[in-house]
Parts: structure tokens; C-alpha cells; sequence
């Protein structure tokens, strides 16, 4: 299944709507800002209701420091959209992605990943609803409803000058 950057199509709302997660103290992490860009299925026909999160960081280029997938939707969704493969309840929530890069500190940031998604359900509403944004018809006009009432201190910016979202990773 090919994935394609939520920026790619959004450019603004993934600019303001990108989970920034900062570091100041932590046992394992470097301190500093871990951006979670999204990216979707571009495949005709798929539903998979899940994205790979590449974590990067502002000042360290094009370097991925986590890939991670994450499917929102119960185990019985995920056995009735691929009813043949027997591993398919292990798409519900957050793993590492065995064919995208990971770095030494994957497995800390899927931890924080995961713990993100337990304390805030309106950041997995926010990723289904890039989800439908991203497989829908095509970009969405700049006064799109949903997107204007998040607030950017809700993981953006702003400034889409400065934005660390590329539209390739």
C-alpha cells in the first residue's frame, strides 16, 4: 500500500495541525521538538483507517527518528477488512514499522506515541478526520471548518513559513 504525505494535499493544515512533541528531560530521548508527520494510503479503494507517523526533528534534516503505524479502529474492523490474513488484529493501535526507518530511539518515541493517543482522544479524532480529508475527493478550501476551529497551540503553527512538515521524507 503506497503512502503519500498528508502535506502533500494539506499543506496548511498539516503545517497547523502537526503534532510537536518537546523534549526537555527524558532518560532515553535527546531534548528538543519531534515533529509526527502523517502519511495515508494513496491506494484506490483501500479503507485501512490507519497512518505511518515518520518522527523527525527541525534540526536534524531529513532524518527519520521513528516510524510508527497506527490504526484507530477496533480489531473487528481491521478482521473484516482483510479477513484472510491472521494478523490483522495486530493493525489496532501503534507499532514500529518493520519496512520504514527507525533509529535507536523508536521504541521511546512509539512509547510516547502510545501514550499521546491514551490521553488524548481528540488527537486520534484529529488523525481519523486527516484520514477522511486525505481520501476524499481533494484538498479541502482554505476556510475548511473542521480545520479552523483546532486551535494551533494543539500541536501547530501559525507561521506555515517556519512549518517543519516537508512534503517528502
Amino acid at each position: 500500500m503506497p503512502m503519500e504525505s498528508f502535506a502533500t494535499k494539506f499543506r496548511d493544515v498539516a503545517c497547523r495541525e502537526v503534532r510537536i512533541l518537546t523534549i526537555t528531560e527524558h532518560d532515553t530521548l535527546p531534548g528538543g521538538e519531534y515533529g509526527f508527520l502523517e502519511f495515508y494510503c494513496n491506494e484506490a479503494g483501500c479503507d485501512c483507517r490507519r497512518v505511518v507517523l515518520r518522527v523527525v526533528r527541525p534540526d536534524t534534516g531529513a532524518r527519520v527518528w521513528a516510524s510508527i503505524n497506527f490504526g484507530w479502529e477496533s480489531a473487528a474492523f481491521y478482521r473484516r477488512w482483510s479477513p484472510r490474513d491472521p494478523d490483522s488484529a495486530i493493525m489496532v493501535g501503534a507499532t514500529l514499522d518493520p519496512f520504514n526507518p527507525q533509529s535507536q530511539y523508536a521504541d521511546a518515541l512509539l512509547d510516547l506515541f502510545r501514550e499521546m493517543v491514551r490521553e488524548d482522544p481528540g488527537y486520534v479524532t484529529r488523525l481519523a478526520r486527516h484520514y477522511r480529508m486525505f481520501k476524499g475527493p481533494g484538498p479541502a478550501s482554505a476556510t475548511d471548518h473542521d480545520a479552523q476551529a483546532e486551535s494551533p497551540l494543539e500541536g501547530g503553527s501559525d507561521d506555515t513559513d517556519s512549518c517543519i512538515v516537508p512534503t517528502s521524507v
